[in-house]
């Protein structure tokens, strides 16, 4: 079954985060036929693997997969999206939260706009709990944001953003692998 949305979650030892960030997913105010979670361990030496099939019994949108070793992040989000049935993908790390209304906000935008991208504000705590923002939602246009993230003066990531699954395919667009910051080049 085809659906709106696929989140991807690459996960590894992810044990004592992983299960809030599903839940965060689960929670969501428009209804679980709208998106799936392909949840990705990449080679986990805890029990990560083990919470991801306890999460497939909680709810029939949550599909695993698995690598055969560590790959990293780049990796493993392209094994997402390789997966992905739902018309636009959205990355989420095993440590991240939705909030509770995002896929229907996204949603509204994208049967309004049919937008190829979609780029959301993004909030982070830090260990000591405070809340902070790294990129605002001011709208830009593409080559201001290209300009703007070499430059330095734009955080521009893959976690906060929707992407159009045929707009990825059709430019042949994947992340790069065993890179740090492979998120910024994708």
């Amino acid at each position: 079954m085809s659906r709106i949305f696929s989140i991807i979650i690459p996960a590894y030892n992810a044990e004592e985060t992983l299960l809030t960030t599903v839940e965060s997913v689960i929670l969501q105010s428009i209804g679980n036929q709208f998106y799936e979670i392909i949840i990705i361990d990449d080679g986990s030496t805890d029990a990560t693997y083990y919470i991801m099939e306890q999460l497939t019994q909680r709810t029939d949108n949550i599909r695993i997969l698995q690598n055969d070793c560590n790959r990293g992040l780049g990796a493993t989000r392209n094994k997402g999206i390789e997966n992905a049935d739902g018309e636009y993908i959205l990355f989420l790390d095993a440590d991240d939260l939705f909030r509770s209304d995002a896929l229907e906000v996204y949603y509204k935008i994208i049967t309004e706009f049919h937008p190829e991208i979609i780029y959301a504000n993004i909030k982070r705590i830090n260990e000591f709990g405070d809340v902070y923002s790294i990129a605002s939602t001011t709208r830009h246009d593409l080559k201001d944001l290209k300009q703007k993230t070499i430059e330095g003066t734009r955080t521009f990531c893959t976690v906060g953003a929707v992407y159009q699954k045929t707009f990825l395919d059709k430019h042949n667009i994947r992340c790069l692998e065993w890179h740090f910051y492979e998120d910024i080049e994708f």
